[in-house]
């Protein structure tokens, strides 16, 4: 429904500068190892050089264009995927583009440069409502109740969002919430009035006070059963990763097989005995609890052949990633035992376990460097040596005071191959039970769906049930997933929506 707005018509225009993986351009150093780089950075320059052409408005609204290039910038780097490297430099090429053009940069671009791909998400989904807010307020006035509820569910959706970076101690949401409370929280709140009026039963206008808004929704229960499908979802899907792993358990066979099960097990093997003496990072954290110094150990094995598992050598880093993160909650849970963290009697072993996760994922990363960096420099002086003998005083004779040419080029990750795996702080502690419910879902599918064709009833029962399972779970998620925001433990590809594969596994039970 934004499709025709201004903003969407100058991030089309931007997108029409998007070059091929192939193109090379003057100001982007040919980084052949991260071809998505090269291709937003190219992009970035010919989008610069027309800039002219790009923003067509009055001088002093030109901070408006660069405003909204910024968050164009935001969703390419959530699109393109870039590792953390990459972002850095194209962070740093993007700053040095606009110092050598008609832009000033100011003194706080250094706060703008942001690194957490979840944090860039909802920056962008916030900064594009808050930008559209005029055409969402006439399309309130001017709408049937169906689509009207379409529209509420968003808001509300946007609201908690904002609740949630409300919270935040950094400023890393500062001109979002700059702006939010600019649209609805000044003067006699005839905005925040207005949208609560159309969209009744969501409390949205508590959402500037700390009170809780239980009684509102106590007050208004029937609007609020009507109108919040996602808190009703909520609801509907209490306890249920719990029921999937009790039907694992009665049917391990049909899920042995299927490869999230393959990978968990992989990670959760036992640390070999070698007969050796080997010291740990794990044995200097002192915890309190043997299960939680063992896994802590597992934890360190596990990262550091997260790269060459044999088990995973065919999903993405990214994937590795969520995997290790997942199988890591799921080991804690069972440490829980049904507790919260709050309430587990050694809950100060389990931020040890997450502080020194990091820890372990740095050190790797910096023993690699240090590592490399030795091997590179001995190589470097040798090639050096090499090149002054074979050239006697050539290298004098052509003004280089002395010094050989060096011939050899080294990228970042020849100093260093492995990649950084640290905690997700999205996936909280029980909040995480739904997000592996679906990973693991939709990395199953193709497995269960292949089985189907066996026509062995009782497997299919069993991955039936499972998937009547799941079904509420995906429902829950899907619209913020889909339509709001990006989820990366969610597929919204239409294949695999449980109630395609139910059809065909209640065929199969037949």
């Amino acid at each position: 429904f934004l499709d025709n707005s201004e903003l969407y018509k100058f991030y089309d225009n931007l997108n029409s500068n998007i070059v091929g993986v192939n193109e090379k351009c003057n100001s982007c150093e040919d980084v052949k190892e991260d071809p998505e780089y090269m291709k937003l950075c190219c992009s970035l320059e010919k989008i610069i050089e027309q800039w002219k052409s790009k923003c067509t408005v009055k001088e002093n609204e030109k901070c408006t264009c660069c405003d909204h290039l910024l968050y164009w910038l935001y969703s390419k780097i959530i699109e393109s995927n870039l590792h953390f490297r990459g972002i850095v430099r194209i962070y740093n090429k993007f700053e040095s583009l606009l110092k050598n053009s008609v832009f000033k940069v100011d003194s706080e671009f250094g706060k703008k440069k942001i690194y957490d791909i979840n944090v860039l998400k909802k920056k962008r989904v916030l900064f594009d409502f808050l930008l559209h807010y005029d055409i969402i307020k006439d399309k309130l006035n001017h709408i049937n109740k169906e689509n009207e509820e379409k529209f509420c569910n968003y808001i509300y959706y946007i609201f908690e969002l904002y609740k949630e970076i409300e919270k935040t101690e950094n400023d890393l949401y500062e001109k979002e919430k700059e702006l939010f409370k600019e649209k609805f929280n000044s003067g006699n709140n005839k905005e925040l009035n207005f949208i609560n009026e159309k969209c009744p039963g969501k409390c949205l206008d508590t959402v500037f006070k700390t009170e809780s808004k239980h009684f509102c929704h106590l007050k208004e229960h029937k609007k609020a059963d009507r109108y919040m499908p996602r808190i009703l979802a909520i609801t509907e899907t209490f306890n249920i990763s719990d029921k999937i792993k009790e039907l694992k358990g009665k049917k391990a066979d049909a899920f042995k097989e299927l490869p999230s099960n393959k990978i968990y097990d992989e990670l959760n093997k036992e640390i070999e005995n070698t007969g050796t003496s080997s010291t740990s990072r794990c044995d200097n954290l002192d915890f309190k609890s043997d299960n939680v110094k063992s896994l802590c150990k597992k934890i360190e094995r596990n990262l550091k052949d997260l790269s060459t598992n044999n088990k995973l050598k065919n999903e993405s880093h990214n994937d590795r990633c969520l995997y290790f993160n997942y199988w890591v909650h799921e080991e804690l849970r069972k440490m829980f035992n049904g507790k919260t963290k709050d309430d587990y009697h050694n809950k100060t072993d389990i931020d040890k376990l997450y502080a020194g996760w990091y820890r372990i994922s740095d050190g790797l990363m910096k023993g690699d460097v240090n590592e490399n960096y030795v091997k590179i420099k001995s190589k470097y002086s040798k090639n050096n040596n090499n090149t002054s003998q074979g050239t006697g005083n050539i290298n004098n004779s052509s003004g280089n005071n002395g010094h050989p040419i060096s011939q050899n080029f080294y990228s970042v990750k020849d100093f260093s191959k492995h990649k950084g795996c640290f905690y997700n702080s999205d996936c909280t502690f029980y909040d995480c039970d739904d997000m592996k419910a679906l990973y693991d879902y939709f990395k199953n599918h193709d497995t269960i769906e292949n089985k189907i064709s066996t026509k062995k009833v009782e497997e299919c029962n069993v991955y039936q049930e499972y998937v009547n399972y799941i079904k509420p779970i995906y429902d829950k998620y899907k619209d913020d997933c889909c339509n709001y925001g990006f989820c990366d433990y969610f597929n919204c590809n239409d294949k695999y929506d449980p109630n395609e594969l139910l059809y065909k596994l209640k065929n199969c039970s037949e």
